[in-house]
């Protein structure tokens, strides 16, 4: 029995092992000599891998914005991939497209088994869903005798998101929204629609009121007013303080009111107690329970750390001829004690006995508004736009408002206005005329308004000053009396007789008020930049049209003038314009310019021509006449538009500083140069593309410029940073595109400046005005030292000639849009060797979350410390395609000197 014992061994072995879960195989066949043969062993092992089976692939729905699969068997997991990317694995069974992202999203899925049972399953099927880019604000109706809210369906909305006074109610799939509410108030409720998490803006606000029993129809409160029966209060409130109603921190009052034409404004005053510990406080008014700011106020409620108080006006003119519903809520303080409460017909104006005001007197007394100098001790000044109020009782005796009015000589180049309204309407001059005019050589007229028809009655006058542009419009005096001490009559002005004039006429009439830079030229009446010619008219439907006739000198000036034509002192638009100012093309030709005086027929205007450029030196009027029609040359004829700009074009059309003539690739600009030109933006014209070079090896530095709208930079689409930067390295060209949609419709003035003073050249080769974005610079995805430093917001380090040196806790940051093509961070670091004991700790975040370095199991990535050479790590930002996001490098290891960051990329691929 000898000879069966091996293989017995053997069964048992195989046996054994089968029982501890070996299920590789079965009895290995053996060799001549008693062992398994290793040609067999090998053949097993395969047999085993080919052995497991792949799960089976998942089937994927699309439910709205949700992407659903059922579980496959035996799968534990599944791969989601977006747009091809791996986005995650989980055990979820459904996914929710971001509905933000108005491009098409495209997803499968992979079932898997973390257990290596099973292989992974084929690709699911694809779902692509696209969400809409924007919904519709809905339109809503109210029903008080079912208190039901109401509105259509807006397209692509799957909810709608319900809020009362500004607080969220409910999320619902319905069209309507009752209103629960019983307590007394005010419930303003607006509605969003909603997709995912694609929002509406709010619709239109409907109001549901429940009134309490008593409607106040007292229009002041003091202490023991605000304690009566007008009001109902919630919350603490402490009695025992005398000075007014004492409000704790939580508190509300509430109160109903008819508003009228006598009644349209609400009147706060407070104080505070300021003691150890006291919190300041945080006082809210609502009306009809939308949250209403006081005027003037920035924030939605006020405050005050005076013991003294403060008072706070509300604006309730659009609510005239309705019941309010008005309510206190205090937030913060301990102690706010409301002193008084008044409902008044206008802001500010007292009933006043004076009959006349000095400066002081007049500061005292009358409500002032807007913009005053005080600083002026000759009178009041309105300024440009001042205004005053009070209230007055119109006597036989004192029929007649007396105001004297200057300005201050050589100090403006356009004259002041003032306005009287009686009860918000415009009262005219005795003269007739809508306001006063003041004279620009600094002497003092006396302005009458005729108040007879407001005898026996207390009215509200205010004093408006009409003309923003100008600095000094100055009451010397104010007085009442029984009759008019009018100095002007005529506002100051003749009044014309005839209706036609050429440039000498224009130069000798006494109707025509002509600024001292006026000059009469054989060709016409020329005015500089900032120059005026002015006349009262009165216009008769013979009458109604005004042509002008203008010209420049081809030559004398770089760009052209800008004709505009003011009425009243306000700038109207021309015949077929869309602008309230013209460029008068640089040419010996004649442009007709009409302008339609309809609207002030009967009227006697004041007509203001006026060259509105800032550097044309000539604009010619050859001839002006009102007339019954329009006499314009052809509207493509008025701006010669030029739209786009070589080298002799650029130097021809556009105000050039600083440059280099003697280079012939563009506008060569040194240093600190600029170049600007003045042109209409339209819709064809609302993108300036801008080609710029260097020249290769010429300067130490790179080149930058910033593109300007007056004084506004305007950033170059694609880039994040003011400067546009030109690499000193390359002779090759860049385009740079700036969108000026915003000013689609406005006369602009663009300018291109150059903002390294050590470079000698910055060459614009070419500029475009279109509607074509035509530049280059679309995509910066290497940023080397002198990059970083320009495109990332770089904290505590150094620029050295090897990187930016971030020290013990530098940050070096970029905002980016995560595609395709950059969706891998690679950094390239380093230290110097030798000088730190302790590695240096490297940490990427994106927003507020850190992200690992590819490899690396901890948030931060260590740097060798003993060597020179170049350390790259690379992040995987896949999980934020699509999204604009701040990536941020930091230095985190608080013992060292030096991390040098040489480099970074942004890549489509892990390298």
């Amino acid at each position: 029995m000898k000879h069966l014992a091996k293989p017995i061994a053997l069964i048992l072995s195989a046996l054994a092992l089968a029982a501890c879960g070996d299920t590789t195989s079965s009895l290995a066949p053996t060799s001549a000599s008693g062992g398994a043969s290793s040609s067999t062993t090998a053949s097993a092992t395969t047999s085993s891998a080919s052995a497991k089976t792949a799960l089976e692939a998942a089937t994927v729905s699309l439910s709205h914005y949700t992407a659903n699969w059922s579980a496959v068997a035996h799968a534990d997991g599944y791969k989601i991939y977006l747009n091809s990317a791996l986005l995650r694995t989980s055990s979820d069974l459904s996914y929710d497209f971001d509905t933000t992202i108005s491009t098409k999203q495209t997803l499968y899925v992979v079932a898997s088994d973390s257990t290596g049972a099973y292989l992974d399953s084929p690709s699911s099927n694809s779902v692509d869903f696209t969400a809409p880019s924007s919904l519709e604000a809905p339109l809503i109706s109210f029903d008080s005798a079912s208190k039901t809210v109401s509105w259509s369906a807006v397209s692509n909305a799957l909810t709608y998101m319900v809020f009362e006074n500004g607080s969220f109610m409910v999320e619902t799939d319905k069209l309507t929204y009752t209103v629960t509410d019983t307590n007394v108030g005010a419930y303003s409720i607006t509605v969003n629609a909603k997709y995912g998490d694609l929002m509406s803006e709010y619709s239109n606000a409907v109001v549901y009121k429940i009134l309490p029993e008593t409607i106040a129809t007292a229009v002041k409160w003091d202490r023991a007013g605000l304690y009566g029966d007008d009001w109902t209060r919630s919350g603490s409130f402490d009695e025992g303080v005398g000075e007014g109603c004492d409000m704790q921190a939580g508190a509300s009052m509430l109160m109903a009111h008819a508003i009228t034409a006598d009644c349209q404004y609400l009147r706060v005053s407070m104080r505070v107690f300021h003691r150890d510990g006291e919190t300041y406080p945080k006082f809210y008014v609502y009306v009809d329970g939308v949250l209403t700011r006081a005027i003037g106020n920035a924030n939605d409620y006020v405050t005050t750390d005076l013991d003294a108080g403060a008072t706070f006006d509300y604006d309730l003119t659009s609510k005239v001829g309705e019941t309010v519903i008005v309510e206190f809520k205090e937030t913060a303080s301990t102690h706010t004690c409301i002193t008084g409460v008044s409902m008044v017909k206008a802001l500010g104006a007292s009933l006043s006995s004076k009959t006349s005001w000095s400066r002081s007197e007049f500061y005292d007394e009358w409500f002032c508004e807007g913009t005053f100098n005080t600083g002026v001790g000759e009178g009041v000044d309105f300024s440009g736009s001042g205004a005053a109020s009070i209230v007055l009782n119109i006597t036989e005796n004192t029929k007649f408002l007396n105001v004297g009015i200057r300005q201050f000589e050589n100090q403006d180049t356009d004259k002041a206005h003032l306005a009287l309204y009686a009860d918000g309407s415009l009262v005219k001059t005795a003269d007739d005329d809508d306001y006063a005019v003041s004279s620009l050589d600094g002497s003092t007229m006396v302005y009458a308004w005729d108040l007879s028809e407001y005898i026996g009655q207390n009215v509200t006058f205010k004093l408006a000053s009409l003309a923003p542009s100008v600095n000094h419009c100055v009451g010397t005096s104010f007085a009442l009396s029984a009759a008019s001490e009018s100095t002007v009559p005529g506002s100051g002005m003749v009044l014309a007789s005839a209706t036609a004039w050429n440039g000498s006429q224009i130069s000798s009439d006494e109707a025509w008020v002509k600024s001292s830079g006026a000059v009469l030229r054989n060709e016409g009446f020329d005015l500089a930049h900032g120059e005026s010619a002015t006349i009262k008219i009165a216009i008769a439907s013979s009458s109604r049209y005004l042509n002008v006739k203008s010209r420049m000198y081809a030559g004398q000036d770089s760009g052209a003038s800008l004709l505009q034509v003011k009425v009243n002192g306000v700038a109207i638009k021309a015949v077929n314009s869309d602008f309230d100012t013209f460029p008068v093309p640089v040419s010996d030709s004649e442009f007709v310019y009409a302008y339609d005086l309809s609207a002030f027929t009967e009227l006697k205007p004041v007509i203001t021509i006026l060259n509105a450029s800032n550097s044309a030196n000539h604009m010619v009027l050859t001839n002006v006449e009102f007339g019954a029609a329009d006499a314009h040359t052809a509207a493509d004829n008025y701006n010669v538009a030029v739209t786009d700009f070589d080298r002799s074009f650029l130097y021809s059309k556009w105000t050039i500083s600083g440059s280099n003539t003697g280079v012939g690739e563009g506008v060569d600009l040194q240093g600190a140069g600029t170049m600007s030109y003045q042109y209409a933006v339209d819709a064809t014209t609302k993108l300036v593309n801008v080609k710029t070079r260097v020249f290769n090896g010429q300067d130490n530095d790179n080149a930058s410029f910033v593109f300007k709208v007056g004084d506004s930079i305007v950033k170059a689409i694609g880039s994040s940073v003011d400067s546009c930067v030109l690499p000193m390295d390359t002779d090759d060209s860049t385009w740079w595109t700036f969108d000026l949609s915003s000013y689609v419709g406005k006369q602009v003035t663009i300018s291109i400046a150059s903002n390294n003073g050590k470079v000698n050249h910055m060459v614009v080769e070419h500029v475009t005005l279109n509607a074509t974005d035509a530049h280059t610079n679309k995509a910066l995805t290497a940023f080397y030292p002198n990059a970083i430093n320009t495109y990332w917001t770089v904290t505590d380090a150094n620029t050295i000639n090897e990187g930016v040196d971030l020290a013990a806790s530098g940050s070096a940051s970029y905002v980016y849009d995560v595609g395709a093509t950059t969706k891998i961070l690679k950094i390239n670091a380093r230290v110097f060797k030798g000088q730190e004991t302790v590695q240096p700790q490297l940490e990427v975040m994106v927003g507020a979350t850190i992200v690992k370095a590819d490899g690396l199991s901890t948030d931060a990535a260590s740097l060798a410390i003993d060597t020179d050479s170049t350390q790259t790590f690379q992040y995987d930002l896949s999980a934020y395609l699509g999204q604009s996001v701040d990536v941020k490098i930091l230095s985190v290891q608080g013992l060292n000197n030096h991390l040098v960051l040489q480099s970074v990329y942004l890549g489509s691929t892990i390298a």
